[in-house]
């Protein structure tokens, strides 16, 4: 085995410009797809992180009828029972009109638990200016608002500005209007909709609308996003009278572009493929030509075919091992670059590269693997040489 390893060796490096050429190919792929796949992993995290984790949660319950789902109390006390669940968190959503002087936008106004929101997204830590509102009975009023809604208002912290919330009761339509402080700014969220919404504290906003123990929906967080299917389904039959939905059927436009981010990676890889594997097996073939005379002399000194196949498939492991090893490194300070200077930054959505073990491997095996394959027919070419036929050509 070192004997093939030692003539392979020797053989790529009596053809330096061939073998420069081979290795860059490799190099070049993996260089490219590395930082390609580590994008398009960060892109998928981002989206997971602003359009589910902070929006819908894993999985989310809401009435049938699209009415309010009644008796969340008891609820959150039958989910928090079962195992696996990270977070339970009731929303009840209502909508509005802001005014700041002569500024007036329409809004959704989100009553939440300012402690469970902190629990499960870090609602709280995800403030660009001031602070979370204070939930307490007795508090003053206070509101947090989207970054784009606050842009819209020209609000910051410490302005008051005067909400209008229409609510039923007794059949005829009322409305509320006070003023609230803002107690603080979210950071921006990549134009969501959360982006332009106002919160409230939970118990404050169904006093307003009576809505009392009572949540528009209940999102539900996991250890695990991938584990949202099997766990819809373990809930649906302890909650028989409202919908589980996992996170991919309330925000379709996330899992839409989750699976187009998966065809783009799919479809660069194999143009990395298949411009990596004409040049390197055109190459290795030529070379296979060119050294006839060699072949035919290793034949004539005993060296058997499956000996010559295994020298030219060793030339061709050794270019796919170097081209993996020098690409990995490149691709790597590439994702440093783009760690600094992301590739895509807007309103607080900003995609780095995500550096994990999978964005390294499946390029350097895919690439590696494609090299071998690309020796294979010059390897059998050399082997099924005839060591008369090639002295007598020479």
């Amino acid at each position: 085995m070192r004997l093939l390893v030692h003539l392979a060796l020797r053989s790529l490096l009596r053809s330096r410009l061939a073998f420069g050429l081979l290795v860059a190919a490799v190099t070049a792929g993996v260089c490219f797809q590395i930082p390609n796949a580590a994008n398009l992993a960060g892109y998928t995290e981002e989206l997971l992180r602003q359009g589910m984790e902070r929006m819908t949660g894993h999985l989310q319950v809401v009435a049938r009828d699209g009415k309010a789902v009644e008796g969340v109390a008891a609820m959150l006390a039958r989910l928090e029972r079962q195992g696996g669940l990270r977070a339970v968190v009731p929303r009840l959503i209502h909508g509005g009109v802001a005014f700041k002087g002569s500024e007036h936008q329409p809004v959704r106004i989100q009553g939440i638990d300012p402690g469970a929101e902190e629990r499960a997204t870090g609602f709280c830590r995800r403030l660009g200016r001031g602070r979370c509102m204070r939930a307490e009975a007795g508090a003053a009023p206070e509101a947090v608002l989207g970054a784009s809604l606050a842009a819209r208002l020209k609000v910051g912290v410490g302005d008051r500005v005067k909400v209008l919330i229409p609510y039923q009761e007794l059949g005829e339509v009322e409305h509320s209007s006070a003023y609230y402080r803002v107690s603080g700014v979210l950071e921006g969220g990549g134009a969501f909709t959360t982006d332009a919404d106002l919160f409230l504290a939970l118990p404050l906003l169904r006093r307003v609308v009576g809505a009392e123990d009572a949540a528009s929906i209940v999102s539900i967080y996991l250890h695990d996003h991938a584990e949202a299917g099997r766990r819809a389904a373990e809930l649906r039959p302890l909650l028989p009278r409202l919908e589980v939905k996992p996170w991919w059927e309330v925000s379709q436009f996330v899992a839409s572009a989750i699976a187009g981010n998966r065809a783009i990676y799919g479809v660069s890889m194999a143009m990395v493929v298949a411009a990596v594997m004409i040049p390197v097996s055109a190459l290795l073939f030529i070379l296979v030509l060119h050294e006839r005379r060699q072949i035919a002399i290793l034949g004539a000194l005993g060296f058997s075919r499956p000996a010559l196949f295994g020298i030219y498939m060793w030339k061709a492991a050794l270019v796919g091992l170097i081209g993996v090893g020098l690409g990995s490194a490149l691709g790597y300070g590439l994702c440093r670059y783009f760690m600094l200077r992301p590739i895509f930054e807007f309103s607080g959505f900003v995609v780095r590269p995500a550096l994990n073990l999978e964005v390294f491997a499946v390029p350097s095996l895919a690439l590696f693997t494609v090299t071998l394959l690309s020796g294979l027919v010059p390897a059998l070419r050399a082997a099924r040489c005839e060591p008369a036929v090639g002295l007598r050509e020479d």
